[in-house]
């Protein structure tokens, strides 16, 4: 059988797509830009090597927290939600409140742009629309793609929200650059300026995702659509098994994620235009991440590939430990990102279609629901690791 998607399937994949890619871009940009603001009077300050690591891990800690908080809130109704009404018109809905957000932003800086709070306040509204959009997006590919594309659809949706990610991470503070590094911060409102005009191109584009019929007929509460989700998870050992597996994989990545950023921020700390260069390491991990969905999309052909995850996850254990352990500077950094993003979306991409496909039709909105709010709890859970490690290597 063929792996090429239709035509018909490619042109109910691209208005999804493209709408995914924008909200990737501007969540990750926006988050970036929050960070950057945050950390810059770190920079003015004569502060010894850890302390500034410290700091710095704390402001990235603070802002992922903010992310995340009303992620995990919303997780339950935008199950509900998604089941309950058309994926598509989630989609349209959220991706209008996206553009209303990115607009608030640029005014914020604009009008108040030594002030952190209102930035903070839209990074957890973008939070909660993020929660709100993901069990749509997620939901609606098994009902616009048969089951032997399920996995070339997920590499491509991951490929490109990678790309986006990337995209993201590397140009955040390149587009806070017109305001000389704080010296000009009359000028700090341009960068949301340019996700304004992405998100309403996101806008936009949602309105090519296919109509879909919604998956239920009735109401439910977040609690009974709750109760569904775990009694579907508790019945398919499959599926159980394939939310853990996620659960586990994003707790992993959020730590790495940390860490890279921190990191990177120390590579380039007393390099000429150093900001700029910040977002490469986290980027290399992204571009990594985009070649082993298409890798993985490709590999699983007509099926799901299973072999995918053991082979992703000793790929990914092996180059971590070696990360850690030599802690190469900026190439051997980017290389060893970049390898172990290969492995990390090669293991991904089965682990999510199996969340899709194994989801009973009625529920799979609130499965992907649940499977969101555990992966987010993985995300929290990270921080006391976190701290417990860095207690530890201070007692080295």
């Amino acid at each position: 059988m063929s792996t090429k998607l239709k035509t018909s399937q490619r042109g109910s994949l691209f208005g999804l797509i493209v709408s995914q890619f924008v909200g990737a871009f501007n969540d990750n940009a926006w988050k970036i830009m929050v960070f950057t603001l945050a950390t810059r009077p770190l920079l003015q300050e004569p502060l010894a090597q850890e302390v500034f690591e410290y700091s710095s891990q704390m402001k990235a800690t603070v802002a992922l927290l903010v992310f995340l908080f009303p992620m995990l809130i919303f997780s339950f109704p935008a199950g509900a939600l998604a089941d309950r009404f058309s994926k598509r018109s989630m989609i349209i809905i959220m991706k209008g409140f996206e553009v209303l957000l990115m607009l608030l932003a640029t005014l914020s800086l604009y009008l108040i742009p030594a002030e952190l709070l209102f930035p903070y306040i839209l990074l957890g509204a973008m939070g909660m629309q993020s929660a709100l959009f993901s069990p749509a997006k997620y939901g609606i590919l098994p009902q616009i793609l048969p089951y032997e594309k399920l996995s070339k659809g997920n590499g491509l949706m991951e490929m490109w929200t990678m790309i986006a990610i990337i995209a993201g991470t590397g140009l955040g503070p390149i587009m806070l650059a017109l305001d000389k590094g704080g010296l000009a911060p009359d000028l700090s409102w341009t960068g949301p300026v340019i996700l304004s005009v992405l998100s309403l191109i996101g806008f936009a584009m949602s309105f090519l995702v296919p109509k879909v019929e919604p998956a239920q007929k009735e109401s439910k509460g977040s609690i009974e659509t709750l109760k569904d989700a775990g009694r579907a998870m508790w019945t398919d050992r499959i599926l159980l098994l394939a939310i853990l597996g996620t659960f586990f994989y994003w707790f992993i990545i959020s730590l790495l994620g940390q860490n890279v950023l921190v990191y990177a921020k120390t590579l380039v700390k007393h390099l000429e235009k150093g900001e700029l260069l910040q977002g490469l390491p986290p980027a290399s991990y992204g571009i990594g991440i985009a070649l082993g969905a298409l890798i993985g999309g490709k590999i699983s052909k007509d099926r799901i590939e299973y072999g995918l995850i053991p082979f992703g996850a000793i790929g990914f254990a092996i180059l971590s430990s070696f990360l850690g352990l030599v802690q190469p500077k900026i190439p051997g950094t980017v290389a060893t990102l970049i390898c172990m993003g290969m492995f990390s979306g090669m293991l991904i991409i089965p682990l999510q279609s199996l969340v899709q496909w194994r989801a009973p039709v009625g529920e799979r909105g609130a499965v992907i629901a649940l499977s969101n709010a555990l992966n987010i709890g993985g995300m929290k859970g990270r921080l006391p690791l976190w701290h417990i490690l860095v207690l530890t290597l201070k007692k080295l």
